[in-house]
């Protein structure tokens, strides 16, 4: 994460994107994150995964066009977390920052199972993967 994405990343703008999704900001608990902010909820008894995008790494045009393929994959029974809209009927949210850059919001159902771990990486998994993946280029054919 680039230092100034994460000065810019408080407690404000997550309690904001909390509420476009109607969740309190105490049921959010941090998952990890790379290039993202990643956080878990419990709704109703139903996963989700909120995802925070800056806009120097996604412009919301960005991830509105990702997640209109994500879409579209599941529509073709592709095996992919489905996109959730918010409570605007969204599938991506905007929170501005202080520097008038801003943070882009998104949930998704969480997918069952688990992270692969070292003794999961079987010639199984590899084929399962591949199909998976074979699935997702063959769809982008149409």
């Amino acid at each position: 994460m680039d230092k100034f994405i994460h000065a810019l990343f408080n407690d404000t703008i997550l309690e904001e994107a909390s509420k476009y999704y109607d969740v309190e900001l105490n049921d959010l608990y941090k998952v990890g994150g790379f290039e993202n902010y990643i956080y878990g909820f419990t709704k109703n008894n139903t996963e989700y995964i909120m995802r925070i995008s800056h806009s120097s790494h996604r412009t919301i045009e960005q991830v509105e066009g990702e997640l209109d393929f994500v879409n579209y994959l599941a529509e073709n029974n592709a095996n992919v977390s489905i996109p959730v809209k918010s409570i605007n009927h969204r599938l991506v949210e905007k929170v501005k920052c202080s520097d008038n850059s801003y943070f882009t919001i998104s949930v998704y159902y969480k997918a069952p199972g688990t992270r692969p771990t070292k003794e999961s990486l079987t010639e199984q998994f590899f084929i399962n993967y591949g199909r998976v993946i074979g699935r997702f280029h063959h769809l982008t054919k149409s």
